[in-house]
């Protein structure tokens, strides 16, 4: 698997999967140029957006993890594409953290 965004929401499900018996993360692509290159959490920054078929090339994912919280439309878009034709499976992780629990505990007072 591949993920794509290293921030908190990327290691976080990283985390995740190596609790998963057979999964494996082969790497991350992230935009932040301080990170690239490194390891996070023992897994290579494999590229950014810039060189998302290259990083595909290099790690050859069956899977993409998508953990950016504000791409645009157009970015997810493109990614999706990408893996389309590769016949590579993508899929989005979106984690709010700001949510009331009132509202997802069915309590909000209107």
């Amino acid at each position: 698997m591949l993920i794509v965004g290293a921030g908190r929401s990327g290691r976080s499900l990283l985390r995740e999967l190596r609790e998963t018996p057979g999964e494996r993360v082969v790497g991350f692509v992230d935009d932040d140029p301080a990170i690239r290159g490194r390891r996070l959490n023992g897994v290579r920054v494999a590229g950014n957006l810039g060189s998302f078929e290259a990083a595909l090339d290099q790690t050859r994912p069956d899977v993409v993890f998508v953990t950016i919280p504000n791409a645009s439309p157009a970015t997810l878009d493109a990614l999706v594409r990408t893996c389309e034709a590769r016949e590579i499976d993508c899929r989005f992780v979106r984690r709010e953290l700001d949510i009331d629990p009132r509202v997802v505990l069915g309590r909000a007072q209107t």
